[in-house]
């Protein structure tokens, strides 16, 4: 609104605008182009106080961590991150295979990724059940494949009827004698 007022204050404002009571064609162009000028600066008013209030936030309730520990980024996309500073997520199972591979790990045994809406260990009484959000995973998992190959690194998934099939599929206590047992 403080831009209506200053155009209007402005020499030959009358002329563009038109004088009070007339229609004129720019009038509704201009008001238009007010009101998308105003959103647009309202909009990013908006973002400027929430980026703010989050990094005030941030900085208030996160402490430096302490020597040899470092914080990893979220990255998003496919594949496993060679940026040993960041994992690629996508659900927390595979973040979890970011790591095994940022440590050189040999061989992973995946526990509880099946991929469906069943009650699970970290369902809450009296929250709804998500039931979506698991269509990307077989795609996820498999876009890690060649990368965990290229190192010789073997994962076993230790849920027999897991929609991620791109990795040997088992019943759990088998993934972890396989885990446990010399290879």
């Amino acid at each position: 609104m403080a831009y209506l007022y200053s155009l209007l204050d402005m020499p030959g404002a009358e002329r563009a605008l038109g004088t009070p009571g007339q229609t004129n064609p720019r009038t509704t162009d201009i008001t238009e182009s007010l009101a998308a000028a105003s959103q647009e600066i309202n909009d990013n008013l908006e973002r400027e106080i929430l980026t703010k209030a989050w990094i005030e936030y941030h900085q208030r309730h996160r402490i430096d961590p302490p020597g040899g520990v470092v914080y990893l980024r979220r990255i998003r996309g496919t594949g496993l991150s060679n940026d040993t500073r960041a994992v690629t997520t996508g659900n927390s199972a595979f973040a979890a295979l970011g790591l095994a591979w940022h440590y050189g790990a040999s061989r992973v045994a995946m526990l509880g990724v099946d991929c469906n809406a069943e009650p699970y260990a970290m369902e809450q009484p009296g929250r709804p059940l998500q039931r979506n959000g698991f269509e990307h995973l077989p795609r996820l998992f498999a876009s890690a494949v060649a990368q965990l190959g290229s190192r010789d690194i073997q994962v076993m998934n230790g849920s027999k009827f897991s929609k991620v099939s791109c990795f040997e599929r088992c019943p759990p206590g088998r993934a972890i004698e396989w885990l446990l047992t010399e290879g």
